[in-house]
């Protein structure tokens, strides 16, 4: 099964390389509402392809009931590449509109192929370092039953809010600093990078806040209906906890990535990177005997905070700093608004404790409920505080993601 799989998932490679390229073409002329989006249709093509296998699978599926139907081998590995096709296809009416034609052109030789394949170099290798670390992980993991999925489920959680808020302010940041470094304007690329990573503190704080607070009934109402059994929820909620430590660290570590990248330094990353998983084996091995799961996700945070502030030091020192007085005001005031928010969901959660008995309602209700007090008590603490950042997160994509018109 995995073989057959393997053989039809290998287009993927093609249609990712095509939808990162043509990504790349939008971002450099400011369309950046296509690239963000497109992968909408990929998860919309795959939960069709879910929805129909289970539609005609009888009974719980297996491998081997699986590896003996080829229909339903087809329409598992088929859907799931037609998805990353539907992906990069949706790229490409798009890329046609914009100003100059586009053509193959074959040419090994041309200086911008040699600077990329030596940049390349170093990416791949940081891939590596990347995968040693994945794989020590995995082993230990293994070691705990239940381990693995408790790992990797609360580590899908774990990026939720680094995808849809982090990516988006890089997405929209990288083609700026791109330009900065391009101009020789230092003074321009200190401020886009500080900019971007006060923002993308302003609102992963609150969300690490939430998931501590509401990680164990969040996982009971997603997860309790055949992914994880009641027994579980509360292994997983607590990795998910240990996990969120990091979410802050994790992404300032990859926004600072991306202002190397825009300097076009693969090398950095590469050397900061081995320095983080160093220290993440180190970790992990020092908190697996005493915590086991929860010690390998406290170990990801704490070596990402690791990466974070070397990697911050690096560029701080490249670029003559990181507008550390502005910075550090605005992270405290982002604090203090996280903590009135946290505040504000512990309260709901008591409240709906003392009211509520115990089960999937009660937990359905506090995510929705001490969510959405949190929400507004952040908001409106934040706003209460003068949080200068709130505006720029607030108005930075809606602008970005208006078309620039064509000169």
């Amino acid at each position: 099964v995995a073989t057959f799989f393997l053989r039809v998932f290998a287009p993927q490679i093609a249609f990712y390389g095509a939808a990162a390229i043509a990504g790349a073409l939008l971002n450099a002329y400011d369309r950046f509402a296509v690239p963000m989006f497109a992968p909408v249709l990929n998860n919309v093509v795959v939960i069709g392809t879910c929805l129909a296998f289970a539609s005609i699978v009888k009974g719980t599926p297996t491998d081997a009931s699986v590896g003996a139907n080829l229909g339903e081998r087809l329409l598992l590995a088929g859907g799931t590449t037609a998805g990353v096709a539907a992906m990069a296809l949706a790229h490409w009416p798009f890329v046609r509109r914009l100003p100059g034609r586009l053509r193959l052109r074959v040419d090994f030789g041309h200086p911008a192929v040699r600077k990329l394949a030596g940049l390349s170099a170093w990416t791949l290798g940081y891939v590596v370092v990347n995968q040693i670390g994945f794989g020590i992980a995995l082993y230990l993991a293994n070691g705990v039953q239940g381990g693995p999925t408790a790992f990797f489920t609360a580590f899908a959680f774990f990026q939720l809010p680094y995808g849809v808020v982090a990516v988006s302010i890089m997405t929209a940041l990288v083609p700026t600093l791109a330009a900065r470094h391009v101009d020789g304007d230092v003074e321009g690329f200190r401020s886009w990078v500080a900019g971007g990573l006060r923002a993308t503190t302003l609102l992963l704080l609150p969300a690490t806040a939430a998931y501590l607070v509401l990680s164990r009934p969040l996982i009971q109402t997603l997860l309790q209906h055949g992914v994880t059994s009641s027994a579980s929820v509360p292994l997983v909620s607590s990795v998910l906890d240990m996990f969120s430590i990091g979410l802050v660290p994790f992404s300032a570590f990859l926004l600072f990535l991306r202002a190397f990248y825009a300097r076009q330094d693969a090398r950095t990353p590469l050397v900061v990177n081995v320095v983080s998983n160093v220290a993440y084996v180190a970790f992990a091995l020092l908190l697996f005997p005493r915590a086991q799961v929860r010690g390998l996700a406290l170990a990801h945070s704490l070596s990402y905070l690791v990466a974070a502030i070397a990697a911050g030091a690096v560029l701080a020192r490249r670029i003559g700093g990181l507008e550390a007085t502005h910075t550090l005001r605005e992270l405290a005031k982002a604090v203090g608004a996280t903590l009135v928010a946290t505040g504000a969901m512990v309260s709901v959660r008591v409240g709906l404790g003392a009211t509520m008995a115990p089960g999937g309602t009660r937990a359905l209700v506090e995510v929705a409920l001490a969510g959405a007090a949190g929400l507004v008590a952040f908001v409106a603490s934040a706003r209460a505080l003068g949080t200068e950042d709130l505006s720029l997160v607030t108005g930075l994509l809606p602008s970005r993601l208006r078309r620039r018109p064509a000169s």
